[in-house]
C-alpha cells in the first residue's frame, strides 16, 4: 500500500468513527483542567511566595532553598503529587489510545473485507481500553526513557565538546539537528506501530516494540512518507488557526464592546485548535493501521458480515 493511499484510508477510518475524536477532546480537556488545579492550588502560591514583597517581584532562589531545606518534607510530598498526577496523566493517554487503536484496527479489517470502516461500540471501546491500558503506558514510558537518555547523553556530549573544542563542537551540533529532526518523525511511528500490534496481538511491551520496529523497516518509505505528510497537514492547519488568532488579538486599550466581540471569537478558536490537535492524534494510528498487517481479531470474535475467503492481515 502506498502512502498515499493509507493516509486517505487512516482520514476515512478516522472520521467514520468519530467518537474516537470525542474521546480525545475529553481527554485533552481533562488533562488541561487536572495540570490547572494542581497548578493554582500548589505551584502558583508557591511561586507567589518565592518572589513577593521584599524579593523585588523575582525569584528568590535562596529563599526556595532555605524552604526545601526546613521543609523537606512537604517539598518530598509535593514532588511526589506531581509525580502521581504525571502518571495518571499518562494512564489516561494510555487508555485513550488502546481504546481507539481497537476501533481503528477493527474498522481497517471491515474495509480490506468491503465494508464501511465504522466500529465504534462503546462497550468493546472501554473493554479494549480497560484491558490494553497498561501495556501500552508501558509501550509510552519506554519510549520516553530510552529518548531521554538518548537525548541526554548526546546534548551533554555536545555541550561537553563545544566547550573544549569548539569546531568539532559545532559540527557535532550540525548533525545533531538532523537527527533531532529524524527522531520527531520516527519515534511517533514506533510507538504507533508498537500500539497497534501491542492490542491487536496482546503482546508486551518489548515485544510489542520490536515487531512495531520490524514492521516499520519492513516498508519504510510509505511509513515515513505517510507521517511527512500528516505533518505537514498539521503544520498547515497550525498556521492558520495562528493566523486567525491573531487577526482577532484584542489590543490592550480595547473597549468593552470590542472585548465582548473578540473574546467568543478567541475562544472558538482556541477550541478549534485542540479540536485539530485531536484529529490529527485520530489520523495518525489510524494512517499507521492501514500500513499495519494485523493477524487474529482484536475482539477475540470475527466481525459479522465477513466473508470467509476473506485473508487478513493483508493490506489491499
Amino acid at each position: 500500500m502506498s502512502s498515499t493511499d493509507a493516509v486517505g484510508r487512516g482520514a476515512v477510518n478516522a472520521i467514520a468513527n468519530w467518537p474516537t475524536l470525542v474521546a480525545r477532546v475529553i481527554q485533552a480537556f481533562t488533562s488541561y483542567v487536572l495540570i490547572a488545579v494542581v497548578g493554582l492550588l500548589i505551584v502558583w502560591p508557591f511561586f507567589q511566595a518565592a518572589s513577593g514583597k521584599g524579593r523585588g517581584g523575582k525569584l528568590d532562589v535562596d529563599w526556595v532553598r532555605e524552604v526545601v531545606a526546613e521543609h523537606w518534607l512537604m517539598a518530598f510530598g509535593i514532588t511526589a503529587l506531581c509525580l502521581a498526577i504525571f502518571l495518571v496523566l499518562i494512564l489516561v493517554d494510555a487508555f485513550v489510545s488502546a481504546g481507539n487503536t481497537w476501533v481503528y484496527i477493527e474498522g481497517e479489517r471491515l474495509a480490506r473485507a468491503g465494508g464501511p470502516y465504522r466500529a465504534f461500540s462503546l462497550e468493546e471501546w472501554l473493554r479494549a481500553a480497560r484491558s490494553g491500558m497498561w501495556r501500552v503506558a508501558g509501550i509510552t514510558v519506554s519510549v520516553a526513557v530510552v529518548v531521554s537518555l538518548a537525548a541526554a547523553v548526546c546534548f551533554g556530549g555536545v555541550i561537553a565538546l563545544g566547550a573544549t573544542q569548539t569546531g568539532f563542537g559545532c559540527c557535532a551540533a550540525a548533525l545533531g539537528v538532523p537527527l533531532f529532526l529524524a527522531a520527531a518523525i520516527l519515534v511517533p511511528i514506533l510507538t504507533a506501530k508498537a500500539i497497534i500490534v501491542c492490542v491487536d496481538r496482546s503482546l508486551q511491551p518489548r515485544d510489542a516494540l520490536r515487531e512495531g520496529w520490524a514492521l516499520l523497516t519492513n516498508d519504510f518509505g510509505a511509513h515515513f512518507w505517510a507521517a511527512v505528510m500528516i505533518g505537514i497537514a498539521t503544520f498547515c492547519a497550525g498556521a492558520i488557526i495562528t493566523a486567525a488568532s491573531s487577526l482577532v488579538e484584542i489590543p490592550k486599550s480595547s473597549s468593552n464592546l470590542a472585548v465582548a466581540f473578540f473574546a467568543p471569537v478567541q475562544l472558538a478558536i482556541a477550541l478549534a485548535q485542540q479540536v485539530v490537535g485531536a484529529a490529527i492524534s485520530c489520523w495518525f494510528p489510524a494512517t499507521m493501521t492501514a500500513l499495519t498487517p494485523v493477524g487474529g481479531f482484536a475482539s477475540g470474535v470475527k466481525p459479522a458480515g465477513l466473508p470467509d475467503s476473506v485473508e487478513e492481515g493483508t493490506p489491499s
